[in-house]
């Protein structure tokens, strides 16, 4: 393998003419960065252009599973980050006004960045394809400078683009929608980088940008990052035990440590509240389910999870024939010398285990193993280990392009079937990434916002599912005779004005969670909880002025607290070393002032001697050429007009009050109360419009409208009590027959 460079030695000076020539390289790699991961996400956002009739807005996305969640929260955050709330944890505008608790429980990284990027852009489509380009770019990047601690430029050059186009990561983008997933690509490399120089050099400024990087990447995407975890405490026990140095795990926990401190003002809530509300994904995709099985896939879009989980394998089973045994253990040429670093080559090894288990943990055979992880559930599906087997299955890629390029002891037959089939797992990913994960999201349908958007996950447990909410006025009063002014009404908080001559009290259109606070003329109320998980407020006679504010619990505030003291501990340990200080569990030949630069690792030289059986190669060669002809003549799949997950599933419109032969909108009369229903059919039955009259004008019966949307709460016989959830008389109680209710 071609030799690295060291490293600059403290306080050496390189010649003008070096930096300039690293400058122009670096420059070099950046521009190609930018330009495939321009080109890698254009698609997404430029190939579209549906002005809708009745609007005259432009419709330029795809539908795909999350990006129909997220960009709505994503603007309904920035409304909040600009009313001047620093962390936003209400989302006020989703579920017709009645609000959600999304933010609590949902990472924020991925909706700073996105409000940041409209912010620059002013445009939100414009924002998320620089975003996108941006992140692609910065994966090949931070795989890259990963890579080369190890790995000669070629070999991680070329698996840097492999990493960038990886099916499963561009699926993410075109299929998923899954921004912060998408992003997550970027810190897994990084977070390796700094974990590997906080093992070996023990610097503090290592140990607090891992810290620093760990911490942002659970504050983007917590699922694969509550994976990731897993593996990194793995790394760091493999690697101590291997090192047979304690020192190395202490120096890696610390990192970690800092970094899950940092995200706890995130998690530390979201942990502790989950009890408080309902959670959707559990029930509708339970971890277990999810596990990859023998059978056949339901719908394109696990056609395509199969397929990629295929091609995970094949290039894993390609790269493990070519290394061979020499990926397990190291030799010394004929010369006599050992040319073969033994600490990279123990990372090879381990990148060999975090492959193979990665990938097996996709499969439903893992579930005895993986049962074992607590709160499993956060991470489901568990096909997103296919993030994790695709990162350090890129690692092995580089390695073994290395090794092919080195000179062999002696010329072998079998050198040119390892490169051909190198060549074709580039082709046949490529191939893959292009035509059936880009060009086959193309074919799914335009991307059009709702008017409102709805979301029944994380909304409080208990209470009325959105779709099943009345469409009220922000405050309405009991008894009607009071008066009320909306004087302030922020997404976090809330001012009303009431008069009334008698007690009463108040009925907000705002969900009740803990955090919210009422005052009455300055003075703590309390805050109930109606029939439908909305707030609602007693108040005594008089004129009073009524506030609520959105605040922080005690988890929430310890979170903080914490996040921020980590902060300060990543920031004094970044300046530390400028000082001299030296940690106690340093490696050794570290003296008291500044810590002495440890060389560069040498690249990974593996034995180029490879297997001789000539009946392995013909048959891995034969297998792979096989796969690619296949997958070449495989039909396209046809459009995910479902997006594939119950979020973006449109949602039945619930049942309603439909009288067959009747058209819409036509006056329906509906019992008030048990005891007037079997008058009201009497008078229905016998068509005596004085006696339906009559009932009408005592209040005993009332008028809705035909097709109105109702909430079914219970009944006997052919009786059936429901609430009415549209129209003037929203959010009352009626009696109805069991017939006149259709769902729609």
């Amino acid at each position: 393998m071609q030799a690295s460079e060291q490293s600059q030695e403290p306080g050496e000076v390189r010649p003008p003419a070096e930096r300039r020539r690293r400058l122009r390289r670096l420059a070099i790699y950046v521009a190609v960065a930018l330009l495939i991961g321009s080109a890698g996400v254009a698609p997404f956002y430029f190939s579209r252009y549906e002005r809708s009739p009745d609007t005259g807005e432009v419709n330029r996305l795809i539908v795909t599973h999350d990006l129909v969640m997220h960009l709505p929260q994503a603007q309904d955050f920035d409304r909040v980050l600009r009313s001047g709330v620093i962390y936003p944890r209400w989302l006020p505008n989703i579920n017709h006004g009645y609000g959600v608790v999304t933010m609590v429980f949902y990472p924020p990284g991925q909706f700073y960045l996105m409000a940041l990027f409209n912010a620059i852009f002013n445009d939100w489509v414009n924002g998320l394809f620089a975003l996108s380009a941006l992140g692609l770019a910065a994966s090949g990047l931070a795989f890259y400078l990963y890579a080369r601690l190890f790995v000669g430029r070629v070999g991680s050059g070329a698996a840097s683009i492999l990493y960038m186009l990886l099916p499963f990561h561009t699926l993410n983008l075109y299929w998923q929608g899954a921004i912060p997933q998408f992003l997550g690509y970027a810190f897994m490399p990084l977070v390796m980088y700094f974990a590997y120089k906080s093992g070996r050099e023990g610097k503090p400024r290592h140990m607090a940008a891992l810290g620093l990087i760990y911490g942002l990447y659970l504050l983007t995407h917590l699922p694969v990052a509550y994976l990731f975890t897993y593996l990194l405490a793995l790394y760091l026990l493999v690697w101590a035990a291997a090192e047979r140095d304690w020192k190395v795990g202490l120096r890696i926990s610390t990192g970690m440590t800092l970094g899950l401190l940092l995200s706890a003002i995130y998690w530390l809530p979201a942990a502790l509240e989950t009890k408080y509300i309902y959670e959707w994904s559990t029930e509708a995709l339970p971890y277990k389910n999810t596990l990859i099985k023998v059978a056949t896939p339901d719908g394109p879009f696990m056609v395509l999870i199969f397929l990629i989980f295929g091609l995970q394998v094949l290039t894993l089973a390609v790269v493990l024939l070519i290394l061979g045994p020499s990926a397990f253990k190291a030799r010394p040429t004929r010369e006599g010398l050992d040319l073969t670093d033994p600490d990279a080559a123990r990372q090879v090894r381990i990148w060999v285990l975090m492959a193979v288990l990665t990938t097996f943990f996709n499969t439903w055979p893992a579930w005895f193993i993986l049962r074992l992880i607590p709160r499993l559930h956060v991470a489901t599906p568990a096909w997103r280990w296919l993030a994790i087997a695709g990162f350090f299955t890129c690692l092995l890629i580089a390695v073994a392009i290395e090794r092919l390029r080195a000179k062999a002891d002696r010329p072998s037959a079998a050198i040119p079937l390892y490169r051909a089939a190198v060549v074709a797992v580039f082709i046949l990913t490529f191939f893959f990434t292009v035509r059936y994960v880009i060009i086959g999201a193309l074919s799914n349908p335009t991307y059009k916002p709702p008017a409102v958007y709805v979301d029944s996950g994380f909304t409080p447990k208990g209470a009325t599912p959105p779709d099943q909410l009345p469409d009220v006025p922000l405050v309405r009063l009991v008894p009607e005779s009071a008066k009320g002014e909306v004087i302030r009404w922020d997404p976090q908080h809330r001012e009303v004005r009431v008069s009334s001559q008698g007690p009463g009290f108040m009925r907000l259109k705002t969900y009740n969670y803990p955090g919210w606070a009422a005052k009455i003329d300055g003075k703590p109320a309390e805050i109930k909880t109606d029939l439908h998980g909305s707030q609602a407020i007693e108040f005594p006679p008089g004129e009073h002025k009524v506030e609520l504010t959105f605040g922080n619990t005690l988890p929430r505030t310890l979170g903080t607290i914490i996040s921020g003291i980590a902060l300060l501990a990543i920031f004094g340990l970044t300046v530390a070393g400028r000082f001299g200080d030296r940690l106690p569990f340093a490696p050794r030949g570290q003296g008291a002032g500044r810590a002495v630069e440890s060389p560069r690792p040498a690249p990974v030289t593996l034995r180029p001697k490879l297997w001789s059986r000539p009946s392995l190669l013909f048959a891995a060669a034969g297998v792979t050429v096989a796969i690619v002809a296949a997958l070449f003549f495989l039909p396209r799949p046809p459009a995910d007009t479902t997006g594939g997950s119950p979020r973006a599933q449109q949602e039945k419109d619930g049942p309603r009050i439909s009288l067959r032969g009747v058209d819409p909108g036509t006056p329906v009369a509906v019992a008030s109360d048990e005891r007037s229903f079997d008058e009201l059919i009497a008078a229905l039955s016998s068509q005596d419009r004085a006696r339906l009259q009559t009932l009408i004008e005592s209040g005993r019966a009332f008028n809705v409208s035909n097709n109105v949307r109702v909430n079914i709460l219970g009944g006997s016989g052919s009786k059936v009590k429901v609430l009415l959830l549209e129209g003037e008389r929203a959010d009352t109680e009626a009696w109805v027959l069991d017939r006149w209710i259709q769902n729609q």
